[in-house]
């Protein structure tokens, strides 16, 4: 356990270690450490902080995290995505959370909160990401992202905001007849 220390010490005396290590000590944690270390620019103790809270189905204190603007850096970000990314439809304060992100400085955050409210399926984010996309030069690909989130969510497909995708643990709760083969 290395409760005592700040996040910095902690990141730096778990960066060392192996994976499970980091793994095991961060499940000492509490969970207020562990939504800072989000943020932590060493890989291992980052993603372990997010996979314990994934587990401990913290996905509300992430959200709340987000919509507080407690994430500055863009990693923290999308480690706070992939958290909310992995409960997929089955939380409901998702969309707020995504859709405050769509004004990220990051093409990657941005990406990451389309594809989101993408394959959440909810029409009534198609205004919202409307608004957003009209922050952008139409020339510029951040633009043809917004561009292709409206239409997943306007045909009712969001294979088309990413193709390649397979939702394996069926956390966006897709028709299965429509999308059986790229689900489960």
């Amino acid at each position: 356990m290395v409760t005592a220390m700040n996040p910095s010490e902690i990141e730096q005396t778990l960066a060392p270690r192996s994976y499970a290590e980091v793994d095991a000590a961060l499940c000492e944690e509490a969970d207020s450490t562990l939504l800072v270390l989000l943020e932590c620019r060493n890989k291992k103790v980052g993603d372990c902080a997010a996979d314990v809270l994934v587990r401990r189905c913290k996905v509300e204190n992430v959200a709340h995290g987000i919509l507080e603007g407690k994430f500055h850096t863009t990693i923290g970000k999308k480690r706070a995505l992939y958290v909310l990314h992995r409960f997929g439809k089955r939380f409901n304060r998702a969309p707020a959370a995504y859709a405050h992100l769509l004004g990220d400085r990051s093409k990657s955050v941005v990406d990451s909160s389309l594809f989101g409210l993408a394959f959440l399926q909810d029409k009534s984010a198609i205004p919202i990401v409307r608004a957003a996309m009209q922050r952008h030069d139409r020339s510029k690909p951040l633009y043809l992202l917004f561009d292709k989130a409206v239409d997943a969510l306007e045909q009712e497909d969001p294979f088309i905001y990413s193709p390649g995708f397979h939702d394996a643990g069926d956390a966006w709760l897709l028709d299965k007849v429509k999308f059986g083969s790229r689900i489960g």
